[in-house]
């Protein structure tokens, strides 16, 4: 059920997602659920049908700028990349060595693109975060302004995007924090490096391990922050039906 139909689907979402993370017969659970959340995410914005944003092939502007991503995302794209061989997650290290010591508000300017843009594309398109999912403008102009010429200006873009971005990662985040996994999104450099350190990442951080220690945590979702907020609420609704 798309997430823009009231508050019973958000609901019903979690309780889907809580059982996919407690279902410990599949070894992939946070990939999985990362899957599930990612659908979601574009069911909810084709039901929406929100105005033609110029987001095409080739148009790499953005994928310069800081990401953010819930922890269990990374794991689905790790899990894609680990097929490639060991020069994709060398790239992915010396990209976050790059980045790391770069503040969040300032990484757009550093042009550093991210280790997964290949012939100005995403090479994980089909897989890619949230973030990325809900980054559209229609104005590429502008966006080449801003990420690349580092102009002071805002991307114009569909109210519709931002909105089930942020809908789509607190249900996911919500599903986490139910099964007491962490939810507090991270910088995407960072958390895909952790990630591709070892063939079993996703197995230890379902097992309680902090693979993701010391890796910057994204902006916006702190404690008291709007989306924690929200995330609360949607923990307070569903916990008593799961």
């Amino acid at each position: 059920m798309a997430l823009n139909t009231g508050r019973q689907p958000f609901e019903a979402n979690i309780r889907h997602l809580v059982a996919i993370l407690r279902d410990t017969t599949k070894p992939h659970r946070a990939s999985e659920a990362a899957a599930y959340t990612q659908r979601l995410y574009d069911l909810t914005i084709k039901s929406a049908r929100p105005e033609k944003v110029a987001c095409a092939k080739g148009c790499y502007y953005c994928c310069h700028t800081f990401v953010t991503v819930v922890p269990a995302e990374v794991f689905r794209v790790a899990r894609v990349l680990q097929k490639r061989g060991p020069a994709v997650k060398q790239y992915i290290d010396e990209t976050h060595a790059k980045t790391s010591s770069i503040a969040q508000t300032e990484k757009w300017r550093a042009l550093v693109p991210c280790p997964l843009l290949e012939s100005e594309a995403c090479s994980v398109h089909d897989v890619r975060p949230l973030t990325c999912r809900g980054c559209v403008s229609t104005s590429a102009e502008i966006c080449y302004r801003v990420y690349m010429d580092g102009k002071e200006e805002v991307p114009p873009a569909p109210l519709e995007y931002h909105s089930v971005t942020t809908a789509a990662a607190a249900t996911l985040s919500a599903a986490l924090r139910l099964v007491g996994l962490p939810d507090r999104t991270l910088d995407w450099n960072g958390a895909l490096a952790a990630a591709m350190a070892s063939q079993d990442s996703e197995d230890r951080w379902l097992s309680g391990e902090d693979i993701f220690e010391g890796v910057t945590q994204g902006v916006g979702t702190e404690p008291g922050t709007p989306f924690d907020n929200l995330v609360r609420e949607l923990v307070q609704n569903v916990a008593p039906t799961i």
